[in-house]
This record gives C-alpha cells, structure tokens and sequence, in this order.
C-alpha cells in the first residue's frame, strides 16, 4: 500500500453461505478508505460496507485493523477494495464464512 493505489482482494465465492465475519489487519502508517463489494453476476460490484456491523473503520495512519460481520449476507460474490490516500504499510484480509442451514 503505497502512494494512491488502489488494491482488490481476490474475488470469493459465498455462494453457499449465510453469515461473512471479516477481518482486515494493517501495519505502517496508511491513510486510506476500505470498501466491501458485493456482486451476484460477477461482473457488477456494489459497495455493501455500511451493511457490516460492526462497522468497518478504514486506516488512519497507525498500526491496526477492523473486524466487522454481515448476517444474512445476499450475494454470490465478495471483495474486498482499498483505496490509498497516503502513506505505506501492508493489508492483510481474513474472511470467515458460515453456514445456518
């Protein structure tokens, strides 16, 4: 994460699941905004960030992270977007999915 790129995860099957529980962990000093996209085909992405509860707080110039959840989760696809404002550091993302049924 360096200068104003902007980063994707892979993109991830949840097809079969109910429940995302995600966790995205940094370390430098990045300044910069993350958005969770959710897509049923594939080919169109819509932000669903403001669905994660806890909600998902983005990188402000410190070593940290986020934790944030999605129950009921509607979409086939996930991924996830950084967007850097300023600053360096690493991103690493961990995705937990669930079952109910």
């Amino acid at each position: 994460m360096a200068g104003t790129a902007i980063l994707y995860s892979q993109v991830v099957d949840v097809s079969r699941m109910d429940t995302l529980g995600l966790e995205l962990d940094w370390s430098g000093a990045p300044v910069g905004v993350l958005s969770i996209l959710g897509s049923v085909s594939g080919a169109n992405w819509f932000d669903v960030t403001a669905n994660f509860a806890p909600a998902i707080s983005n990188p402000s110039g410190s070593n940290t992270g986020t934790f944030g959840g999605y129950k009921q989760y509607e979409y086939k696809y996930v991924l996830v977007r950084y967007t850097n404002a300023s600053g360096a550091g690493s991103l690493t993302g961990y995705l937990q999915v669930k079952d109910l049924n």
